[in-house]
């Protein structure tokens, strides 16, 4: 039995290198992805059935949601991308004969590419940023759809609170409808005051149709957010208000969350990502100078006893433009993706800043209204109601006493529903992880943008 050249031992070594040793980023990355994994996994859960909260409505979002999974596979392509970027290209067999009238000689060969040292190393760092750019979308995907699931649930809500509104000040337009066709048999006023109280319902009572039609629309949103598909109907969503507890910001108190959400905003943690990978890219390019290496054996099998024919090849970089190219190509990727970064930080910051005044607004506004104004609408209206029944005011006042007592209620209602939107975003921007979220932390190789 003939024996193994001492060739093929050290060829089969390097390939054996070539599959071993993950890297520390390809191995933080696995871990983030098998820890995520065993925490949430994408289901078509069954709809939240009616009544249900909205923690329920989140939860089922969070494994429905189309946006939410497509990012999950996606980071989990980008894990995997780590492993090829950093391993061996694939070895080539190779055959060559001699042939004169006969086979003279017949010499199978095995060969190998072996990149230029660092090279592999460092496109492992670049795929691993990569990864952790993909990991950060699949955090956004999962604030961004459990913002959307509250904005909509919360409209629905205090759209319901409007809906009463509405009703209830067409049953008091109709009780002073009965006053006024009462008076009116009595030869106490004209016809004129029926006829205008009956307008005025027409239009409220269009107005309360409107916002039923609507609410078809406000629960799609919902089925949206929830990733229910389109042949599916929408779930109800509430029947009632449920305000979230919450406090407006201000002073050094503001600044802390612009700066929690300039930190923490997973879209700009996606953006230091792109950093780091641009940094990778740009060691890569500093390593195009250094040569490649084939490097293989071939054995030719006709011979007695076999004859050994190691084979040696390098690349020759001479090419000094394109080299220089690459490199002033790296560094201004890299100044774009610092520059990205920077911006997006801006824009973050701005962002926070406005949606912690639109909280503090609604909550003036709320506050306003519910404290000072409503208390006197309401007299108003009782004042005028009663002075009509007594025949001593016109109909006008008592229309106007109502008309603006209702709508000082919408805009209660209004500035509620401000205020949910505004805590919705603002959790987008903090990435406050919705209930249900798998574990959102950093990996141990990654910084604060």
């Amino acid at each position: 039995m003939k024996s193994i050249g001492p060739q093929v031992i050290a060829l089969s070594s390097l390939l054996l290198a070539g599959c071993l040793a993950p890297s520390r980023e390809e191995t933080a990355a696995r871990e983030r992805l098998a820890r995520t994994g065993r925490e949430w996994q994408p289901a078509a859960l069954p709809a939240p059935a009616a009544g249900a909260g909205l923690a329920e409505h989140l939860r089922v979002a969070l494994h429905r949601s189309p946006k939410v999974a497509a990012a999950w596979h996606r980071w989990r392509a980008a894990g995997e991308r780590i492993t090829v970027a950093r391993s061996l290209p694939d070895p080539r067999l190779a055959f060559q004969a001699d042939l004169q009238g006969a086979l003279m000689s017949l010499m199978p060969g095995l060969m190998l590419d072996l990149p230029g040292p660092g090279k592999r190393a460092a496109a492992g760092v670049a795929a691993a940023a990569e990864t952790e750019r993909a990991h950060w979308d699949f955090v956004a995907a999962t604030v961004e759809t459990a913002a959307e699931v509250k904005a909509a649930w919360h409209r629905l809500g205090f759209q319901a609170e409007e809906i009463r509104l509405l009703r209830e000040s067409l049953e008091l337009l109709a009780e002073t409808e009965t006053v006024a066709v009462a008076r009116s048999g009595a030869g106490r006023t004209g016809v004129a005051d029926v006829l205008r109280l009956q307008m005025a319902r027409a239009r409220l009572a269009n107005r309360l149709a409107n916002r039923h039609d609507e609410r078809t629309v406000l629960q799609r949103r919902l089925a949206t957010a929830l990733g229910l598909p389109p042949d599916q109907s929408p779930p109800p969503g509430p029947d009632r208000a449920t305000p979230s507890p919450a406090t407006a910001a201000t002073g050094e108190a503001e600044a802390e969350q612009i700066q929690a959400a300039v930190a923490g905003n997973p879209r700009l943690r996606a953006l230091a990502a792109d950093v780091r990978q641009a940094e990778a890219e740009l060691r890569q390019a500093a390593l195009a100078g250094v040569p490649d290496f084939s490097l293989g054996v071939e054995a030719d099998v006709k011979a007695l006893p076999w004859l050994w024919r190691p084979r040696l090849a390098m690349t020759l970089p001479i090419w000094r433009a394109k080299i220089k190219a690459e490199r002033a190509a790296a560094r201004a990727g890299q100044a774009a993706a610092a520059a990205d970064l920077a911006g997006g930080q801006l824009d973050v910051a701005l962002a926070a800043a406005e949606q912690l005044f639109l909280l503090r607004e609604a909550g003036r506004a709320t506050a306003l209204v519910e404290s000072q104004l409503l208390p006197k609408a309401r007299q108003v209206r009782e004042l005028a109601r009663a002075s009509y029944t007594a025949g001593t005011t016109p109909l006008e006042t008592l229309l106007d006493a109502q008309r603006e007592l209702l709508e000082l209620e919408l805009e209660a209602v209004a500035a509620k529903t401000a205020r949910e939107l505004a805590l919705a975003d603002l959790s987008r921007l903090l990435a406050a992880p919705p209930p249900g979220a798998p574990s959102l932390s950093p990996s141990p190789t990654e910084t604060t943008p």
